[in-house]
């Protein structure tokens, strides 16, 4: 009986072997597609995320676009909680998405009978991330929007960098801009109360990142917050840039707070722990990744 119990420890421990050995090939394997990329021209190149979904890229970013086409992956734990959070059916918005990264995890997870809305002022990342979305068959549930996420409407002069594609900023300002290496062009602004106003429409998960604006955006879509009782929401709370951009920190935690949207914080392992706002903004961290929601998320 003991010679048994040996042999049956013993098979199982090279099933366990094996089994480690294929997820590491499998890792492997991940790793290898995503650095098959293709150079299509005018700074542009198809490569895969890890895990799948196709991407296109622009090759002068120097911080997202080369992280994608090396690695085929942006903010991994960030993008693993953010795809955790999804169910299958979820209607989701993506405020700052950039190429797309995120947009495409929420796209895989949601699932054709979700919804996924990306929302991107810069319209080279825009059309970019519009490309992905058709590439890879989402176009049916998934649709992106070339503009500011604002408390009004409007006109706003967005001053972005192609080389830094993650900065953009719709209140730095544009003297010397050439010699700074960046860019200025108009885009226009839209509360997401007015773009839906229905009272059916709710959100389920909303990933918020777009340079200091999140006060204006977070204000112009308050019936949609408070109509959503499920959501879990995304963002980075910068008490320097919110401010800088013209919305005092203390007004955007009393907005979500007034709202029953408790904070945890997000670490750098994508762990998360319970909070509260007066902690928040007493921390001397200067920018936070936080996930808000009325109950626990998991």
């Amino acid at each position: 009986m003991i010679r048994f119990f040996q042999r049956a420890l013993a098979q199982s421990t090279r099933l366990g072997r094996i089994e480690l050995t294929l997820a590491r090939l499998e890792r492997k394997l991940d790793q290898l597609a995503a650095g098959q990329s293709s150079y299509l021209g005018d700074h542009t190149a198809l490569t895969f995320l890890r895990g799948g979904p196709r991407i296109y890229v622009d090759t002068r970013s120097v911080d997202i676009g080369s992280h994608v086409l090396t690695h085929g992956i942006w903010e991994e734990e960030y993008t693993t909680l953010f795809q955790r959070l999804i169910r299958p059916g979820a209607t989701v918005l993506d405020i700052g998405a950039n190429i797309g990264v995120y947009t495409l995890r929420a796209a895989a997870a949601a699932g054709p009978l979700g919804k996924v809305h990306a929302f991107e002022a810069n319209p080279r990342l825009a059309e970019l991330t519009r490309r992905s979305i058709h590439i890879n068959g989402f176009e049916s549930f998934c649709q992106v929007h070339c503009l500011a996420v604002a408390d009004r409407r409007g006109e706003a002069r967005l001053v972005f960098s192609h080389a830094w594609s993650g900065g953009g900023s719709l209140f730095r300002h544009e003297q010397d801009l050439a010699a700074r290496g960046e860019e200025a062009v108009l885009c226009p602004m839209l509360p997401l109360d007015d773009l839906f106003p229905a009272a059916s429409f709710r959100a389920d998960v909303i990933k918020i990142d777009i340079e200091g604006a999140e006060g204006q955006a977070l204000r112009g879509m308050r019936q949609l917050l408070e109509r959503s009782p499920e959501l879990r929401l995304m963002m980075e709370f910068s008490p320097d840039m919110l401010a800088g951009a013209g919305t005092p920190p203390q007004e955007v935690a009393e907005l979500l707070g007034g709202m029953g949207l408790r904070p945890w914080l997000i670490n750098q392992a994508a762990a998360l722990t319970e909070t509260n706002w007066p902690a928040v903004l007493a921390s001397a961290v200067p920018l936070q990744n936080i996930l808000l929601s009325r109950q626990a998320p998991f």
